[in-house]
């Protein structure tokens, strides 16, 4: 998890788990935390940071990690009216994303390597973006209005796996029609862990999942 359920704050997401190591035979403790120099990131913010996503691949996943976009298409694509309320969410989700950065401990797999990273130090982390410009609209003498590309970075990371396509595929139609951000988060988790296998039943510990989820509570009723 790299974001908050529901609204930002400046508390950093911490989980911890465990995966089991095939080498040695034995059960790996696993830490992740991310935390912002401002706001960790909350839903709508990594929403817009999926579309970025999306149009990485569409332009061919360029070894630099560069994206290039436009805030109106990224309205478009999450299918939010166009105009100046929603253009200044994408502009503050990019400085939260920006700001973000994620230590781990055995729980970010460094896939070319095939090695789980250990960036526990605040020298050593991962981001999700490197950097990033953005430019406005300008309207031509006809009225029309002319949209400028603006750019980012994604985090070296990020690209790698990217890259070497480890990642999981989303139904976006499905994703966007789904009306709270819980039940999204919960999709996603579930295609994560149907893996190539297609499994469609397991059991998992309520409180753990909802750390998952990004979700802050801790009492079982409100989780349920």
């Amino acid at each position: 998890p790299y974001y908050r359920h529901g609204k930002r704050t400046t508390e950093p997401i911490k989980f911890t788990g465990s995966h089991y190591d095939e080498k040695t035979k034995t059960k790996v403790k696993t830490e992740w935390i991310a935390s912002s120099e401002s706001m960790v990131p909350n839903d709508e913010d990594a929403d817009i940071f999926k579309v970025l996503l999306q149009l990485y691949i569409e332009q061919g996943m360029p070894e630099n990690g560069e994206v290039l976009f436009t805030r109106y298409e990224i309205c478009k694509r999450l299918n939010k009216t166009v105009d100046g309320t929603y253009y200044r969410q994408i502009e503050n989700a990019l400085k939260y994303i920006f700001d973000t950065k994620i230590t781990s401990k055995d729980a970010f797999l460094h896939f070319k390597e095939k090695i789980f990273l250990n960036t526990m130090s605040e020298k050593q982390f991962i981001r999700l973006i490197d950097n990033y410009a953005l430019r406005d609209s300008a309207s031509n003498a006809d009225g029309s209005k002319e949209f400028f590309q603006s750019r980012l970075t994604l985090g070296n990371y990020i690209v790698e796996n990217l890259r070497l396509y480890y990642s999981t595929f989303i139904d976006w139609d499905f994703y966007t029609s789904l009306r709270y951000s819980i039940a999204k988060r919960l999709y996603e988790y579930l295609q994560k862990k149907r893996g190539k296998e297609k499994k469609t039943r397991w059991k998992e510990r309520l409180i753990p999942l909802a750390e998952r989820m990004g979700m802050s509570s801790k009492v079982p009723r409100n989780i349920k």
